[in-house]
This record gives structure tokens, sequence and C-alpha cells, in this order.
């Protein structure tokens, strides 16, 4: 059996000590560190062996959100779990775009964050095979890529997340640009190619008659509008209506809960994205519904120009991970 590296990252020396004595008892290869910018050394030296980053919020030097960002631009294998007992919402948030697996709430037994860790080795697998493949792209078939695209996209599809315009770009690199893509070009060129002109529509579900009115007010100028006052109501909407591009969720519905009704979107319509809306300042609940599917999430009360930004964010993405499968087919060559 191989063996897997594992990097565990904390300020806390007997806690450092206890996972790295829990870690190897259970056949893992545990390396550690107590601050950042070491920790990252140590990763760019073992980088295409360690599975796993365990990174506690006591990291020195930086924080978990920065650390995470510049593991992830050296490499997007390993998946990362950041032990935590009081980051708030916006944290979880960023901490989740930028790439980490889980945002684990501490105290947690140590049987607990073994099988964290062992969930979060099971998802590495197809990405490690990625990785090879792009790095020696210049040799693999169209037809190989395609097969790697496809277990990738089925995966995602379990997982309720769509494949991101990263990964198609690292699968799928322009043969003129194979060792530097510059993302902001293919955005220009798909934005002046496209003939996609369709109004973005959106859902909006809130229980809350006041602010369901006013959200409607505000952006109904910029998108096709669909109204729900419950879960049961945006089920049935979703199931009426053949496109829906972005959904507006408040995770506090009274019928059926955030979690619960992300799953059936995803069901219903897959391609959708969400954004969360919630009054409870609880990291937890954000990063539940980060990894179930959702694409952003944001506190009540909120500023109206910061809503309009980020539903402007999902639907730039979206709109890039429905095009950049056009634009790759047209320079792809085996």
């Amino acid at each position: 059996m191989e063996q897997m590296f594992i990097l565990v990252v904390d300020a806390n020396e007997d806690r450092r000590q206890r996972y790295k004595e829990l870690f190897s008892k259970s056949g893992y290869i545990v390396l550690s560190a107590s601050k950042g910018t070491q920790a990252l050394e140590i990763f760019r030296i073992n980088a295409f062996e360690i599975r796993v980053v365990l990174v506690s919020d006591s990291i020195q030097e930086m924080s978990c959100v920065t650390f995470v960002q510049h593991l992830k631009k050296d490499s997007i294998l390993p998946e990362v779990l950041v032990l935590s007992d009081h980051l708030d919402i916006p944290d979880v948030v960023d901490l989740m775009k930028s790439g980490t697996y889980e945002v684990i709430k501490t105290p947690l037994p140590d049987d607990a964050v073994l099988l964290a860790v062992k969930n979060a080795i099971e998802c590495t697998d197809i990405l490690t095979k990625m990785d090879n493949y792009a790095r020696h792209s210049q040799e693999i078939d169209i037809h190989t890529r395609l097969e790697i695209y496809q277990n990738l996209q089925q995966k995602r599809r379990l997982q309720g997340k769509p494949v991101t315009i990263e990964e198609l770009m690292m699968l799928f690199p322009s043969p003129s640009q194979r060792e530097s893509i510059s993302l902001n070009s293919v955005i220009k060129e798909l934005e002046l190619n496209s003939k996609i002109t369709t109004v973005p529509t959106l859902l909006i579900v809130e229980d809350e008659d006041e602010l369901r009115g006013a959200l409607h007010r505000m952006l109904k100028p910029e998108y096709q509008i669909f109204l729900a006052a419950s879960g049961q109501e945006a089920i049935a909407l979703l199931t009426q209506e053949k496109q829906i591009d972005l959904v507006l969720l408040d995770i506090g519905l009274p019928d059926i809960s955030g979690d619960t009704l992300i799953s059936k979107i995803r069901e219903i319509h897959k391609e959708a994205d969400i954004i969360m809306l919630t009054a409870y300042n609880d990291f937890r609940t954000a990063s539940n519904a980060m990894r179930s599917g959702a694409s952003d999430f944001i506190t009540k009360p909120f500023d109206d120009l910061i809503l309009q930004v980020k539903l402007a964010g999902v639907l730039q993405k979206k709109y890039l991970r429905q095009l950049a499968p056009m634009y790759l087919q047209d320079r792809i060559k085996p």
C-alpha cells in the first residue's frame, strides 16, 4: 500500500505532536511546521507526495486564507483541512473559495479528525492523475484528455459542483500557450466571439415578504426574476423552468433546510449557481453550504452593492464554464 504524506501546520507544539503520533500509527508519513512560510517551504520540496494539509487557525506569520492561497498556487493536488474554533463566515467562505476541502470546528475527537483526513485523501486521486497528465500535456492525445475530463465531471457531479475553468485549462491548454495561459485573454476572446445574449435568470427564495420584494425591485433591471417564499415553492418553480442561472437562497426557510434544498436544486438544475443568505454568523453553516455546492455566502443585513457584485462574479464564472469547452475544442490538437 502506498504511504501517504500529511503536512500538519500548527503553532501549538502539543497538538502537532499529538497529530503526528495519531497519523503515524495509521500508516501516514507526517511532516509538520509551526509557521506559514516554513510549511510552504516543506510543501514545495514534497509537493507531489503530500496528499493532505491539516492547518490550524493558530498558524503563525500569515492568515489561513493567505496560506491556502499560496499553497494552491503551487499545486492543486493536496486537499486542505482547516481546524478552527472561532473563524467567522467571511473567513470560511474565503477559505472554501481558495480551495479548502473542509473547515472543521474544534475541539474534535482524534478519530473524527482521522476520518476527515481519510475522506480528503479519497478526493485527491483524480486530481493526481490530472496533474500528471497536465505536466506531460504535449504527450497526451485528445481521447485521453477527454476521458480524464469525463471522470472529473462525474466526480464533480457527485460533489454537487461544476468543473472549474482552471481545471479545464489545465487539462486542455492552448497549443500555442503550453507554458503560460492568460485567463484574461481567454475571457476577452470568449466575450468577443460569444453569441449568447439572453438575460440571466435568477430565482430568489426568501420567506420574508418585505426582503423578497426589495430584492426583486433591486435586481429586476439586470435579471429575469422568479420568486419563491418557501422551499417547496422553489422546487416547483425549478421543476417548471428549463433554465435557472442563479439562485439566491435563504438558508433559514421554515419548511426545508438550506442544505437539503441545495441538494434538490442540484438534482433539478445541476448548472445553477447558488448564493446563500443567512442571518446566522455560524461558520459551520457556511462551510456546509459551500461544500454542498453553494457558490458564495452572504450574511444579513448586507450591503446592496456587495450582493450585486457577488451575483455578477458568480454569473461571470458560470458564463466561462459554459463557453470554455467551445473555446478549447477549437484549439486542441491531438
